[in-house]
């Protein structure tokens, strides 16, 4: 990879039986494109496999501040392909060290690799976030300086009184 200091996570695939459905309008879409996440960086890269993965090259790279213009996220982690394309959950909000607004969830076009928008259209109450799959409910977990460095050992981990999951209406699009 060209940058240092990225720190990849959880990668994923551009397709999936999720998005390969007859619904989707992409049902011939080919798994072939891995999407890597630079948690520290807020970069992503789209790496094509083909034709011989072992001699993968970078396709894309998608710049932190077009995460950032595009969704008022920072920090992406998780990757999952879904019916409407790319998901892509974050740990950071905007602003330099991630606390500027809550993370969340984005989407992005499973061809064409272009950031289309949060995936939220209401938020709810939910104000941190972890993990998730594109079909179950979502986690609540650190505030990114959890994960920088240097750590911080005592900045807390959930929301005063979160003890349990976000159980999100996809239907709604909601996190509540």
């Amino acid at each position: 990879m060209p940058y240092k200091g990225d720190e990849f996570h959880h990668f994923g695939w551009n397709a999936c039986s999720s998005a390969l459905s007859p619904l989707t309008g992409h049902a011939f879409l080919e798994r072939r494109y891995l999407i890597i996440p630079g948690l520290r960086s807020s970069r992503i890269y789209v790496v094509d496999t083909k034709p011989d993965p072992t001699k993968a090259t970078i396709h894309k790279i998608i710049e932190p501040e077009e995460v950032f213009k595009k969704t008022g996220y920072s920090r992406p982690h998780t990757v999952h392909c879904g019916p409407e394309g790319i998901y892509i959950s974050t740990l950071g909000g905007g602003g330099k060290d991630g606390t500027d607004g809550p993370p969340g969830i984005f989407i992005m076009d499973c061809e064409k690799f272009d950031i289309l928008g949060r995936w939220e259209i209401d938020r709810g109450p939910q104000n941190l976030h972890y993990d998730f799959w594109w079909n179950l409910p979502r986690d609540h977990r650190p505030y990114p300086s959890c994960i920088d460095w240097p750590f911080v050992n005592d900045a807390p981990t959930r929301p005063a009184g979160s003890q349990a999951p976000s159980l999100p209406s996809w239907t709604r699009r909601s996190s509540s």
